[in-house]
């Protein structure tokens, strides 16, 4: 038996790396896809989801209020709200 040539070694790492990208692909259309938040979709609804079943330090719930609020005042035209100097 003669050892691989190179030609085998790449095409078992070319398999490797093709079925990672496959099996990672194909999981996230089927999360992101199944990703249902009272009928809203998106990056948003997922992390939603995610926020609803993960526990989470406090620190993250104040960013991510702030982070929810800024994205809501966007929507809706009104741009980020800009803070008054003690000086005006």
């Amino acid at each position: 038996m003669e050892p691989p040539s190179y030609d085998d070694l790449l095409g078992s790492l070319s398999i490797i790396i093709w079925s990672l990208t496959i099996i990672v692909t194909i999981k996230y259309v089927v999360v992101v896809l199944n990703a249902d938040n009272e009928g809203q979709g998106g990056t948003f609804a997922m992390y939603s989801l995610l926020t609803r079943y993960v526990r989470q330090p406090k620190i993250l719930l104040v960013v991510e209020l702030r982070l929810m609020r800024d994205t809501e005042q966007n929507q809706h035209g009104d741009g980020p709200q800009q803070r008054k100097s003690d000086k005006d």
